[in-house]
């Protein structure tokens, strides 16, 4: 059960077809597309029946009313005048659609990550967001925190030290 919801959960969040899913992440389970597929239809069903939805599906329907509303973009991108993220390289293509949407009418935005430190591409996310955020917003200025500031000098000669004897 686990195995298939993380199935359905990557198609949203990699906004992939069931079938790139599973060649890319899951080929022994290629030889039950069509079943997979039937299964999948039915869970949407059985949602939609109950009123139900995954986390996922906020996030989905988000972008789609988004995508939909030119005033619902617009309302929201002047409510939410300055949007921040935080672990930017942790977001999926999903969730990177909605930041873009949402700051449609401002760009006001910014985000804080490090693409060397993504750790959820399981669940979708995309270090590649934080590779390309200056060519969905180019105008946003970047600017890198190449000195380490969490730790001094002689706590990381010992972590190395301890490292290096590993």
């Amino acid at each position: 059960k686990r195995t298939i919801c993380s199935i359905f959960s990557m198609m949203v969040n990699k906004d992939s077809a069931l079938e790139e899913v599973l060649k890319a992440s899951y080929p022994h389970f290629i030889d039950e597309l069509a079943a997979l597929e039937e299964l999948y239809g039915a869970f949407e069903e059985f949602k939609r029946a109950r009123h139900l939805l995954t986390y996922d599906d906020l996030l989905l329907r988000l972008r789609e009313a988004l995508e939909a509303s030119p005033e619902l973009r617009r309302m929201l991108s002047e409510q939410y005048r300055y949007i921040m993220v935080d672990e930017y390289q942790d977001t999926n293509r999903l969730q990177a659609r909605i930041v873009r949407l949402l700051t449609e009418a401002h760009d006001n935005v910014a985000v804080v990550g490090d693409e060397c430190q993504s750790i959820y591409s399981f669940r979708g996310a995309s270090h590649r967001n934080m590779l390309e955020f200056p060519e969905l917003f180019p105008a946003a200025q970047v600017i890198k925190l190449e000195e380490n500031f969490r730790s001094t000098q002689p706590i990381l000669d010992v972590a190395n030290a301890i490292i290096s004897d590993a």
